[in-house]
């Protein structure tokens, strides 16, 4: 199976080559990641634009992810990423690589550990698919994995706040989206990462977005 999570914000309509930065292959426990080989841009490519293709109709012939960046075999587990508002499953993928190191690949590709136990994982195209808001949820804690600034961490909230504040389900399963959408979505994050209940961890960068 290949997976091509997105790295564009960009997906009401349709999504580019060049918007995937990487194609996953996955076949049972064993996980390959690509990067795309630069392309010759000709003359009517300037002009016309790049041909575009719905990352649901990508495959390996007709698109040219050769380079190999990233291979891991028999992981713990590989998550998929669950769409509740637009339906676009799969645009991030979660590798639980060993023990309690975690990759996401999506915009890059970068590890980070925890001793929580990751469960789910969404990545909902939020208004009108301008952009997608990317959040594994884990037994204790839910983790934010977009970068900072200096792209060089995440953050995470406890499980707990985010019940509290109506976020999270009481099952712990997903996200309320009944109560998250009354929340801006163009203020990053719902502005959580500006929360005195926010902790950051480190992240090491694998393979960087072209």
């Amino acid at each position: 199976m290949n997976i091509f999570p997105s790295g564009s914000n960009n997906q009401a309509e349709y999504i580019s080559k060049t918007e995937c930065n990487f194609r996953v292959n996955i076949d049972k426990r064993n996980v390959k990641v690509y990067k795309r080989t630069k392309e010759k841009k000709g003359i009517l490519d300037s002009i016309f634009g790049s041909k575009k293709i719905h990352r649901d109709k990508m495959t390996v012939k007709n698109t040219n992810y050769n380079i190999l960046v990233l291979e891991i075999k028999n992981a713990r587990e590989v998550f998929l990423s669950d769409d509740i508002i637009q339906g676009d499953n799969g645009n991030h993928v979660l590798i639980n690589s060993k023990n309690k190191e975690y990759i996401s690949v999506g915009d890059d590709i970068f590890s980070f550990n925890t001793k929580d136990e990751i469960q789910f994982l969404e990545s909902p195209v939020v208004k009108s698919g301008e952009f997608k808001l990317t959040y594994a949820i884990g037994k204790t804690n839910t983790y934010f994995l977009s970068l900072n600034k200096n792209r060089n961490k995440i953050f995470y909230i406890s499980n707990v706040y985010l019940k509290k504040i109506g976020f999270l389900t009481k099952d712990g399963k997903t996200f309320n989206w009944e109560n998250v959408k009354k929340y801006d979505p163009n203020i990053y994050q719902w502005g959580l990462d500006k929360s005195t209940e926010k902790k950051e961890i480190p992240i090491k960068m694998i393979e960087k977005r072209y």
